[in-house]
């Protein structure tokens, strides 16, 4: 079960990042299904993750997520 939930965290943060934040589909042109779809993109990167070492899942987890909260917090210290 730990796998799964490492699993689901890493797809949701590398999607948040890869579209949202480094808004990577338009600058690398892949402005198409399945790289500019939050919905589609998750599914892809989660069948990846499932065959790949769990050790995977848990740095994509940790460093997505880590340059999701800086921003976050960088542009809430910036409004002040």
């Amino acid at each position: 079960m730990e796998h799964q939930i490492n699993i689901l965290i890493a797809s949701i943060g590398f999607t948040l990042w890869f579209i949202t934040f480094a808004n990577l589909p338009h600058k690398l042109r892949l402005a198409f299904k399945p790289f500019n779809c939050e919905v589609c993109l998750p599914i892809y990167i989660t069948i990846a993750l499932w065959f790949m070492p769990m050790i995977v899942a848990e740095i994509i987890a940790v460093a997505t997520w880590g340059a999701i909260a800086s921003a976050y917090i960088a542009h809430h210290i910036n409004e002040n």
